[in-house]
This record gives C-alpha cells, sequence and structure tokens, in this order.
C-alpha cells in the first residue's frame, strides 16, 4: 500500500476515499471532489484502515496482511467487521483472525475474537478463532451477552406484571429479515442470545426468505425454521401463531406481514432497525426496542419487561 489516493488493481482505478472509479490521469475524483494530494498526507494507519472498505478482495487482503505486521490493538475492531461485512470471503476471515492472533493479548484483540467466534457465518472462521483463543470447536458466546435468565423455568418463561395477566410462555416466534436479519445476514449479538433463550422457550423462524440464506444462517441454532409462501404472509404467520397457542407465544417482527401475528400473541415486541418498521406493526406491538439484541435482552431479563408494561 502506498499514499496515493489512486490504486490499480487488474486493470481498475479506485478513488481511495469513495472508491469510484477514476482514470489514473486524475488528480481530482469526479465523483467526491476529493483532491489526491490531500489523500497522500494521512496516516498510514488510516489509509489501511480505509482500504478494508474497498470492493476489491486484493485490496482488502493487502490492508490485513499490513495490519497484521503492525499488529495495533486499536485496529482489532475495524478487522473484525471487515470479516463480517465479507461473510462469504472465508480466506480473507482467516487471514484476519490471523492478524488478530497477532494482538490477542490487548483487550481489544481479544473482544474481536470472541465476537467472530459467535459470530460469522462460516464455521472455519469460528473455530480458527475459537483455536487462537485457546478454545476447542465453535465459538457460542458472544461479548457482552446478558447471562441467561435466571427466573425461567425449563418449561417456560412466567412473567407477572401488574395490572395484567400473568403470562406464562413457551414460544419465542421471530421474523427473519428486518428482525434477526439484514440483508439475509444474522444481526451481530444475535445467535448467543438465542441459543440462551432456547433453554427456556420454544424458537420458532418465520421467514419468505427473500435472499435465501436463512437455514444457512440458522444452522447450529435450536429453533424451527418455517419457509412461507411469498403471498399472504401476514395471514400465514397468525395462523402459524394460532396453531402452536397464542397464549403462550411471544412475537416479535418488524414488517408489514408481522403485524397480525403480533395482534393475536400474549406478548409481542417490534424492532426499529436499518429496514425500520412498519406502522400498524408498531401500533399492533406491546413494546417497541431499538434492535433485535435489545427486544431479545427483554427477555432474558423480564423485569425490563415489567417495568415497562406495568399499568
Amino acid at each position: 500500500m502506498t499514499g496515493h489516493a489512486l490504486k490499480t488493481m487488474a486493470g481498475n482505478a479506485f478513488c481511495m476515499n469513495c472508491f469510484a472509479r477514476v482514470s489514473t490521469d486524475d488528480t481530482v475524483c469526479p465523483a467526491c471532489g476529493q483532491r489526491v494530494a490531500e489523500l497522500s498526507e494521512h496516516d498510514y494507519r488510516d489509509k489501511l484502515l480505509h482500504a478494508l472498505e474497498h470492493p476489491l478482495a486484493d485490496v482488502r487482503m493487502r490492508a490485513v496482511h499490513a495490519l497484521r505486521l503492525r499488529a495495533e490493538a486499536p485496529t482489532a475492531d475495524p478487522l473484525a467487521q471487515c470479516a463480517l461485512k465479507h461473510p462469504v470471503d472465508v480466506v480473507q476471515g482467516l487471514l484476519i483472525i490471523d492478524a488478530l492472533g497477532a494482538m490477542k493479548d490487548s483487550v481489544e484483540g481479544r473482544r474481536a475474537l470472541l465476537l467472530l467466534s459467535a459470530e460469522h457465518p462460516a464455521h472455519a472462521v469460528r473455530a480458527a478463532a475459537c483455536s487462537v483463543l485457546g478454545r476447542e470447536g465453535d465459538g457460542r458466546e458472544a461479548p457482552g451477552a446478558p447471562e441467561p435468565a435466571r427466573a425461567a423455568s425449563p418449561d417456560g418463561l412466567e412473567l407477572t406484571i401488574p395490572g395484567a395477566p400473568a403470562l406464562r410462555l413457551r414460544h419465542l416466534v421471530l421474523d427473519f429479515n428486518g428482525t434477526l436479519a439484514c440483508d439475509g445476514l444474522l444481526m451481530p449479538g444475535v445467535r448467543a442470545r438465542m441459543e440462551q433463550l432456547s433453554e427456556h422457550l420454544k424458537v420458532h423462524v418465520l421467514t419468505a426468505d427473500t435472499f435465501g440464506t436463512a437455514r444457512e444462517q440458522l444452522r447450529g441454532l435450536s429453533c424451527a425454521l418455517t419457509l412461507l409462501p411469498s403471498q399472504q404472509q401476514a395471514e400465514a404467520k397468525r395462523a402459524y401463531v394460532e396453531q402452536i397457542a397464542p397464549a403462550s407465544a411471544v412475537c416479535v417482527g418488524n414488517g408489514r406481514n408481522d403485524r397480525l401475528m403480533l395482534e393475536c400473541a400474549a406478548l409481542s415486541i417490534a424492532v426499529i432497525q436499518e429496514e425500520a418498521a412498519a406502522v400498524e406493526t408498531l401500533l399492533a406491538a406491546d413494546a417497541v426496542a431499538r434492535s433485535i439484541t435489545d427486544a431479545l435482552d427483554l427477555l432474558l431479563h423480564p423485569q425490563r419487561l415489567v417495568a415497562t408494561l406495568r399499568a
């Protein structure tokens, strides 16, 4: 990696600020207006971190290799995020694990390895992270994930909310895209929380699987995956919940096609994330969370729900 703003790889030249295709003769990027000379003055580490966002895998790999040689703890999280952003590039993921291994004695390095050991979709990457950490198998505990709910019994989760009937929940019904996943990939922190909740609740995932990734993304989790037809999904989701007993179900979703299952469930939580949330679904929910991890944490820490829903 050099200090120039334009790089040529396999005949392609890119602006190192916005990565638009440009001519090697340009001194100013026609897409973003960035001057080459200004970018060349940036700190070398900043340039390497910026290169992790490059659209060409070869450029990202060179940046990862250079960051491995530097072994600077503040680069650990950007490296982990790069691996998660390109989950199908297993070779890059393994190189990133190798780079993080050079900084595993730092807090940042260990945190990044724990994250990838639990959240990376590729088993080979998770296993490599576990190996570096000195653990066997495939990581299942994400950094910062909450402890399982101690008040929950093996056959359900009991909630007593002042001013409302007591709830005995046995089923957790989840939407996939927009709720558990964004663009077909599980959100960070979801896998560990689903595993903890599956010790107390039977977990169901309902989806039309727009991206075709649900089965692979949920592989290894204790949950029942149901693929829905492309038409009348709202009705199909409600029918599913009615079949498993809505009086013992908690439903979580964000889309308009989730509104009917939220209406019929004993407890319903809507989430607002990258894909937003339908107004009708928000109105059908008992509670609204700002992320899926926050929503699942409400069930892992039931007193949070009690405080929100008490009359």
